[in-house]
C-alpha cells in the first residue's frame, strides 16, 4: 500500500450502457498521496478505541445517540417535531403536580396546543421515572458546563420512551408520528443513578475544538436526586477516574492543547476528534505521573473551574446566577439553549485574561518541546487536507 498512488478519476463523457471505461473516457489526476496514507486515518480511528491513559480508569469516546433532543434535525424541516427536552414552568403544591412544555415547542409546532402536559403523567412521585438530565455538546466550554437540560426518558430505551410519549402527546397525532419516526434513546443513561458515585468525569467535545471540563461526584449525586441519571451527548467523550488531581490535570491539558493549536496557527480542528486528543497526550509524554508540576497544574485547574463558570455565563449573555441545573426552571432552559453557540476560542481568550489560564499554559510550555508538540497536534487534531484541496493546489 505504501507504493500505490491515489488519484481522482473524472468522467469526460457519459458511460455506455455496459458501463465500460473506454480509452479517453476518463481523466486521472494523481495525488501526492499513497493508498496507505489515504486509509491511515481510518485504521487510526479504529485503534483509538483501545487507548488508555495513566490515572484514568475508563475512557468512553462517545456518549449516547438521542433524538430528537431540541429539534428533529434536517428531517424536521416543514414538519412538526416534538423535542424530548422540556422546561418545567411551575409546580402546583395543592395537587402535587408539575406543569411543563417541550423546549421552544412553539417555534417547532405551529397551531399545536402543547403548552400544558397532562399532569397525570408528570406528578412529583414518579418524576424520576419520566426524565433524565442531558449534557449537550454545546453546553460544554473550557473549564465549565453551562447547563444540564431535562429530557423525557424512561429506562429501557426507545420502546419505553415511545410508550411515554404516546401518553403525553396523544392529542397531537401528526407531531407525535413525526417524532416517533426519528426517536432514539439508550437503554440506560451514561451515568445511572442506581449506584454510589465517587468518580470524577473528565468531559470534552469530540467534535472540532475539544473544550473540556470536570464533573465532580458530589454534583452527580445531587443531580441523581431529581432525575433518572445523566445522558451524555453522542458528540461528547469522557474519561472516568477516582483521582481528583488527575481529573483536573487532564481537563487543563485538553484545554491547553486547544489553546496551543490556535496559538500556533495549525489550522482548523478535525471535525471528529474522539480519541485523537488522548493520542496526542500520549505521544507528547504528558500522561499523569503525579509529579509536582502536574499537581500544581491540577490545583490551578481547580481554581479556574471555579472562576470559569461566571466568566462563560457573561460571555454568553446569561445572568451570573444561572445554576448548572434546576428542576423547576420557569422557562430558563429556553433562555440558556438560545444563548449557546459562542465559539470556544472566545471563552478561552477571556479565561486567559481573567482566570489565570495563562499560568497553566506557561507551566506546560516549560515541560514540552514546542516544535515537537506542534508536530503532534498537527498530526492528531488539526484538519487534514482533502484530495480535492490537494488537486487544486497541484493545478
Amino acid at each position: 500500500m505504501s507504493k500505490i498512488l491515489c488519484g481522482i478519476v473524472r468522467l469526460l463523457r457519459k458511460l455506455d450502457d455496459d458501463s465500460a471505461l473506454e480509452p479517453g473516457s476518463v481523466e486521472v489526476s494523481l495525488l501526492p498521496l499513497t493508498l496507505k496514507d489515504h486509509v491511515s486515518h481510518i485504521m487510526e480511528y479504529f485503534s483509538l478505541g483501545i487507548i488508555t491513559l495513566e490515572g484514568i480508569d475508563r475512557i468512553r469516546l462517545e456518549g449516547s445517540e438521542v433524538s430528537p433532543i431540541f429539534t428533529g434535525g434536517r428531517i424536521s424541516v416543514n414538519r412538526p417535531i416534538i423535542p424530548l427536552a422540556f422546561t418545567i414552568t411551575s409546580y402546583e403544591n395543592n395537587n402535587n403536580s408539575y406543569i411543563a412544555r417541550p423546549l421552544d415547542l412553539k417555534k417547532l409546532v405551529k397551531g399545536t396546543n402543547t403548552d400544558t402536559i397532562s399532569r397525570a403523567e408528570i406528578r412529583v412521585k414518579n418524576i424520576m421515572d419520566h426524565m433524565a438530565w442531558y449534557l449537550a455538546r454545546g453546553s460544554l466550554y473550557p473549564f465549565t458546563i453551562i447547563r444540564l437540560f431535562k429530557i423525557f426518558y424512561s429506562s429501557g430505551g426507545t420502546k419505553t420512551l415511545r410508550d411515554l410519549l404516546e401518553k403525553l402527546y396523544a392529542s397531537n397525532r401528526e407531531a407525535l408520528a413525526n417524532t416517533l419516526s426519528i426517536l432514539k434513546a439508550p437503554p440506560k443513561p451514561d451515568i445511572p443513578c442506581d449506584r454510589d458515585h465517587n468518580a470524577y468525569l473528565v468531559l470534552y467535545r469530540c467534535s472540532r475544538a475539544f473544550a473540556s471540563s470536570v464533573l465532580e461526584p458530589r454534583v452527580i449525586r445531587d443531580v441523581c436526586r431529581s432525575g433518572n441519571g445523566i445522558i451524555i451527548d453522542h458528540h461528547v467523550s469522557y474519561m472516568i477516574t477516582y483521582n481528583m488531581d488527575a481529573a483536573y490535570y487532564y481537563s487543563a491539558l485538553l484545554n491547553y492543547m486547544v489553546y496551543e493549536t490556535r496559538k500556533l496557527g495549525l489550522g482548523a480542528f478535525i471535525r471528529d476528534q474522539f480519541g485523537r486528543p488522548l493520542k496526542a497526550i500520549k505521544e507528547a509524554g504528558l500522561e499523569w505521573k503525579g509529579e509536582q508540576w502536574q499537581l500544581d497544574v491540577a490545583r490551578t485547574s481547580t481554581k479556574i473551574h471555579e472562576c470559569a463558570r461566571r466568566t462563560a455565563l457573561e460571555v454568553l449573555g446569561l445572568p451570573d446566577d444561572i445554576p448548572l441545573y434546576e428542576l423547576v426552571d420557569e422557562g430558563r432552559d429556553e433562555l440558556v439553549k438560545r444563548s449557546l453557540g459562542v465559539r470556544v476560542d472566545r471563552v478561552l481568550r477571556i479565561l486567559e485574561e481573567r482566570c489565570g489560564f495563562n499560568n497553566i499554559a506557561r507551566s506546560i510550555d516549560d515541560r514540552v518541546d514546542a516544535q515537537k508538540l506542534a508536530q503532534i497536534l498537527r498530526r492528531n487534531v488539526a484538519s487534514h487536507r482533502s484530495p480535492d484541496i490537494m488537486l487544486k493546489q497541484l493545478s
